[in-house]
């Protein structure tokens, strides 16, 4: 996910804790697998590299996480925007200095 994650939770005993604990970094790797933009073989990785091309067949988990986004974007007035990471290709966030309006709408 190229940032640290830490898990807290409070249990009454450590073999729960640890049962639980073990789950939901088993989860949280899952997802990883699946969604990193940073794997080339990840279902997010292979909708990125179709994209705008060909369409694709996803499976329900994808489809209502897409969903989810949408109604994110919808609700937010397009504040919310999953498809915004592209901007990283005309834009240094690092930098103060803003890309030109041509340059962002080329890759939107």
């Amino acid at each position: 996910m190229a940032c640290l994650n830490e898990l807290s939770l409070y249990c009454n005993d450590k073999k729960s804790a640890r049962e639980i604990s073990e789950q939901a970094i088993a989860m949280v790797n899952r997802l990883e697998q699946r969604y990193s933009r940073y794997l080339a073989d990840s279902i997010l990785s292979k909708i990125n590299a179709t994209a705008g091309r060909t369409g694709m067949s996803v499976d329900a988990e994808t489809t209502a996480l897409l969903d989810y986004a949408q109604t994110c974007y919808q609700q937010s007035n397009g504040l919310f925007d999953v498809t915004s990471g592209v901007l990283r290709n005309v834009w240094d966030f690092k930098s103060d200095k803003l890309p030109y309006q041509r340059d962002v709408e080329a890759v939107q």
